[in-house]
């Protein structure tokens, strides 16, 4: 539905726009002819995947799945999930509610990002609450429209009461794709590592193998500390892959990361206590040299209310050249020692209005990458699912909960901490900008050293394997550059037609040059809207 509203806004808008400037040049000498021509190739430009679908006879119904992962108990009697569903799917999520199928209470992430574009495929929280509680134990689903049912893998989340969290900080890292930067994994681990944190869940969605070798000795050294969830694509037919109007990858925005970062908050539920979303090119910076752990707590008993404390996210560059790094002996964390943070005014307002923000999880019911969307009530049974998750644009005034009656979100001053994100490509293009000298990051500069022996060490014990992992650079470098290229150009004709508008990884797949040298993660998804059913055996 929401789909369908913006095409009927945009043709309001060019049906406007075009009588506008038809009428103006009839005042400018303007030969309307002309202009009636170039006001249709505009709408035909963004209207371009309309056009395709009318001439190649494809009907975007045909994406009709609902994509489940796991599932996550957060009280006796209620488990969440996230799934995937286009805009325009009507079919409903069903659970076994002791001996009765329940419609599911969910809600769409629908982060603003994807608002203007056709990425309609949406990230979703699914709960379900049970009369009774053993029946939480399990989830079993099937969709209104079809009779298969799957059966969903449930980790407990609850709080219990008297609960001592095994984790006091933990950190998220958002679903990394095509990469090949092994030192940059190892920088991040390290870093946290020197900071406090003691879990880590790292979302993979497509790495090489050298990368996965990194990952594999960092599990053997971290254990259960460290979690690897593979975040695939969503299943869809061989025929149909890279098709915008039968495959559903073509309509996720990025890798469906808001998806992810909620998920890992709904997995970190019990076990961490703070937890951080961070990207792999970021740091925390903390001028008072305090480690994190200690600043978090701080603003616990300061604010014992929030569910999130809400960082400035700062841009510096960073002089880091792995070019030369071909096995982990070469490897030096050295470069955190000169990091560089131009005046403000030098720098695009994304880093001056965004924050980066660390959570309370069990607070937390919908988080967006730089703010959150809505917490959990304070007193979460007091009022009904669809108030409670915000569901339903017909619940009347008078029933909205007060700001106060939720958890809320405090703003910290980049004077106790700040988020810093590195960008190292722009540091090595040697763009000659003037630098906030004033700023110190004496802090980082202490961890590095404690990165540098803590690395050391791995590798004179063994832990870290000094093998030769080759020439990985230019491949590194190449796909950093073709995927830029089509996140930066998302009209480009000759790469996307028939694509749509959506930043959707799999659309810029193909201009990829090196994509043969990644791979991809297991497949995670179920599709519970799956029409397909087993040979049945058994005469009824």
């Amino acid at each position: 539905m929401q789909f369908l509203l913006w095409k009927i806004f945009y043709f309001a808008f060019f049906l406007i726009l075009f009588g506008f400037i038809y009428e103006r040049s009839r005042y400018r000498n303007l030969a309307p002819p002309i202009v009636a021509v170039f006001m249709l190739g505009a709408v035909g430009i963004c209207m371009r995947p309309e056009l395709h679908q009318v001439f190649q006879g494809r009907n975007p119904t045909s994406l009709m799945g609902i994509y489940v992962g796991e599932a996550f108990r957060t009280s006796d009697n209620e488990v969440r999930f996230y799934f995937f569903q286009d805009q325009e799917n009507l079919n409903e999520i069903l659970y076994m509610d002791g001996d009765q199928w329940t419609p599911v209470t969910y809600r769409c992430i629908c982060p603003l990002a994807t608002i203007l574009s056709q990425c309609t495929v949406e990230g979703h929280i699914g709960v379900a609450t049970f009369t009774r509680a053993k029946d939480a134990r399990q989830l079993r689903l099937r969709t209104k429209h079809t009779g298969t049912q799957y059966e969903i893998s449930v980790k407990d989340g609850r709080i219990l009461p008297d609960h001592v969290y095994p984790h006091q900080f933990g950190v998220c890292l958002q679903p990394v794709y095509f990469s090949a930067d092994w030192p940059a994994f190892a920088q991040y681990i390290e870093f946290w590592l020197a900071s406090g944190a003691t879990k880590f869940y790292l979302y993979i969605h497509s790495v090489t193998p050298k990368v996965r070798q990194i990952l594999h000795q960092y599990e053997r050294i971290l254990g259960d500390s460290l979690e690897i969830i593979d975040w695939s694509d969503l299943p869809v037919e061989n025929r149909h892959k890279g098709d915008f109007y039968a495959d559903p990858n073509t309509r996720i925005f990025s890798a469906g990361g808001h998806n992810a970062l909620n998920d890992c908050i709904l997995r970190a539920r019990s076990h961490v206590k703070f937890l951080g979303v961070i990207d792999l090119d970021e740091l925390i910076h903390v001028p008072s040299g305090r480690s994190p752990i200690d600043v978090f707590e701080t603003l616990a008993k300061g604010y014992p209310d929030a569910a999130n404390f809400a960082f400035d996210w700062q841009y510096v560059q960073d002089e880091t050249n792995t070019r030369k790094t071909t096995k982990p002996s070469d490897l030096h964390f050295g470069a955190l020692r000169y990091l560089r943070k131009p005046f403000s005014k030098n720098i695009i307002e994304d880093y001056v209005r965004l924050k980066k923000v660390i959570h309370r999880p069990e607070r937390v019911i919908m988080a967006d990458v730089h703010n959150t969307i809505i917490n959990d009530m304070k007193k979460p049974h007091t009022v009904s699912n669809d108030i409670r998750f915000d569901t339903s644009v017909s619940i009347s005034p008078k029933n909205v909960p007060s700001i106060n009656q939720r958890f809320n979100q405090v703003l910290v001053h980049d004077s106790i901490a700040s988020v810093l994100h590195l960008r190292r490509f722009n540091a090595l293009s040697k763009v000659n900008v003037p630098y906030n000298t004033s700023v110190s990051y004496d802090d980082i500069r202490e961890k590095s050293k404690v990165m540098d022996e803590n690395w050391r060490l791995r590798i004179k014990n063994g832990t870290i394997k000094d093998r030769r992992i080759g020439n990985w650079y230019p491949t590194f470098e190449q796909t950093v550059r073709d995927l830029e290229s089509c996140r930066t150009f998302p009209f480009n004709v000759n790469n996307r037609i028939g694509k749509g508008y959506c930043r959707a990884l799999i659309n810029c797949e193909p201009m990829l040059t090196v994509r043969e040298a990644y791979v991809k993660a297991d497949q995670m998804w179920s599709n519970v809207a799956h029409r397909g059913k087993f040979i049945e055996y058994i005469k009824t």
